[in-house]
């Protein structure tokens, strides 16, 4: 990763830092925002649910204050 870090320092370019755990959600999040219909396919899930749940990042999730 440092070496990523150093070659977008040289190209002037943004990068934050990721672990390879967060390409999955990432690429589901984006083919749900572009349409794709293909997305339980590509995840090999059945359950539209799961997807949501787990890899659909478009969302903010919010918590609520406990007392």
């Amino acid at each position: 990763m440092d070496a990523c870090a150093a070659e977008a320092e040289k190209r002037e370019v943004a990068f934050k830092r990721f672990s390879l755990q967060d390409l999955r959600p990432k690429g589901v999040s984006d083919k749900l925002e572009d349409g794709a219909e293909d997305v339980l396919d590509a995840t090999l899930h059945t359950s539209e649910r799961i997807v949501r749940q787990v890899y659909d990042r478009r969302r903010t999730r919010t918590a609520k204050p406990v007392r």
